[in-house]
């Protein structure tokens, strides 16, 4: 599942992003 627009991050956000997983924590809280 990828979250587009919900994660901001630089990286591709797959509920796996290692960058600010403080920001999208609501989404991506495992890394």
């Amino acid at each position: 599942m990828r979250w587009g627009s919900v994660c901001a991050c630089s990286c591709v956000c797959v509920c796996v992003c290692v960058c600010t997983y403080v920001y999208v924590r609501w989404v991506c809280v495992r890394v």
